[in-house]
C-alpha cells in the first residue's frame, strides 16, 4: 500500500493563520499544525470533528470567551457554565465569543487537547473540574464533574492546554 498526502486546500498551517482567514470558500482545508487536526470551512467559522457548533443563548449576563465552560439548555443554546458537575455541560469554546445579548456561534470542544481557563496554577496529571463562573480548576482529589487532565504545569492561572473528554472521568 502506498502513502498519499490528503490535499488540503490551505496546506498545513498555524492555529494563528486559520483564525485570521476568514475568506476561504465552503468545504476549505487545512491541517491546523497547533491542534493537530483537519479543520473545514463551514462558510462562518473553522470547525473540526472534536467539536461542535453552536449558537450562544444572547443572556446579558453571559460574556462567553475561548477557554470557558459551557453548558446547553434545553432549546440547544449554549450559555456560560455556572454550576461545577452540571449534567448540562457540554465542552470547552475554542473559537470565537459572546458578549452580553447578542447570539453568537461558538466552536464547543468535547474531546481532544485544547485550551481551558484555569481559576489556579495548574498542576500537570490533575484532573479538571467546572467551577461555578464557566471556569475550571484542578484537583488530584476529583468530586463529579471531571472532564479533562491537566497536561502542562504552568506559574499562574489563565488558558492552559487540557486533555478534553466530557464523559465524566470520576
Amino acid at each position: 500500500m502506498s502513502y498519499q498526502e490528503i490535499p488540503y486546500t490551505w496546506g498545513s498551517k498555524s492555529l494563528a493563520w486559520i483564525n485570521a482567514k476568514t475568506d476561504a470558500e465552503l468545504h476549505d482545508t487545512v491541517w491546523n499544525t497547533d491542534w493537530k487536526i483537519m479543520e473545514i470551512w463551514d462558510g462562518d467559522m473553522w470547525v473540526n470533528d472534536q467539536a461542535v457548533k453552536r449558537l450562544s443563548r444572547g443572556n446579558s449576563s453571559d460574556n462567553i470567551s475561548i477557554g470557558n465552560g459551557v453548558q446547553v439548555d434545553t432549546y440547544g443554546l449554549v450559555y456560560l457554565s455556572t454550576s461545577s458537575g452540571s449534567q448540562y455541560y457540554c465542552g470547552v469554546v475554542i473559537r470565537g465569543n459572546a458578549v452580553g445579548n447578542a447570539q453568537s456561534y461558538l466552536l464547543v470542544a468535547f474531546m481532544g487537547v485544547y485550551p481551558v481557563k484555569l481559576n489556579q496554577a495548574p498542576t500537570i496529571g490533575n484532573v479538571i473540574q467546572l467551577d461555578l463562573n464557566g471556569e475550571f480548576t484542578d484537583t488530584n482529589l476529583p468530586s463529579t464533574g471531571g472532564c479533562g487532565i491537566v497536561t502542562v504545569s504552568a506559574g499562574s492561572a489563565g488558558l492552559v492546554n487540557c486533555v478534553l473528554q466530557t464523559v465524566e472521568l470520576v
